[in-house]
């Protein structure tokens, strides 16, 4: 019979509950596409001068009112969406001196092959300032692509271009790379590091194990 001596299971008990409470831990969440940064849910975009926090929400098309509602409809993204449909953006200014100045919403295709140097526009909202800071678009994505999102802010006297952020949207081009992110997911490297120390940790206690019969 095997026995662990007890100076060396408790240091390893120990680290193997810290490491599943990390499993759970904000840092570590079951959507890769959420970040909490100084208290807000969202997605950090930024350019030189103006940055935003966003996230954007997927009505699956073909979706109809009678139809069962999923979790897709719920959950939040980023720059990856797993499939076309109406996709509701939100995004909140962080400056609030930026919010003063007028910002123009733009969405466009990024589809080379049908519109080299002239992308699609999808989405076109003229220039104005939100004073409370938040901006929303709704538009619809007719079919997997790269996509993106300018938030344009302008000059209040000339009216000419200040500053562009420029949030990148990939629709429907994420199946292909599914089964690699699910094996460099945060959930699934610990419970590997998990694997690792425990096996060792065993090795070392039935070497080590005063116990053990020659």
């Amino acid at each position: 019979m095997l026995y662990f001596h007890r100076k060396t299971l408790r240091p390893a008990l120990s680290l193997s509950l810290l490491l599943i409470a990390g499993c759970g831990s904000p840092g570590h969440n079951d959507n890769p596409s959420q970040q909490i940064t100084t208290g807000r849910v969202g997605c950090l975009a930024s350019a030189e001068f103006f940055s935003v926090y966003f996230s954007t929400h997927l009505k699956p098309a073909g979706e109809t009112p009678g139809s069962n509602i999923t979790r897709t409809r719920f959950r939040p993204y980023c720059g990856d969406l797993p499939q076309p449909g109406e996709v509701f953006f939100t995004a909140d200014i962080i400056d609030p001196e930026i919010r003063k100045t007028p910002i123009a919403i733009q969405v466009v295709a990024m589809d080379a092959m049908e519109n080299p140097g002239n992308p699609r526009t999808l989405f076109d909202a003229p220039a104005r300032s939100f004073g409370k800071g938040t901006l929303e678009a709704t538009f619809a994505i007719d079919k997997p692509g790269p996509y993106a999102i300018h938030l344009i802010r302008q000059d209040s006297n000339t009216g000419g271009e200040r500053d562009r952020l420029t949030i990148p949207l990939n629709i429907g081009l994420t199946a292909d790379r599914g089964i690699l992110q699910r094996f460099l997911s945060p959930q699934f490297l610990l419970l590997v590091g998990l694997g690792v120390v425990g096996l060792v940790v065993f090795l070392k206690a039935y070497r080590f194990d005063p116990m053990k019969k020659p």
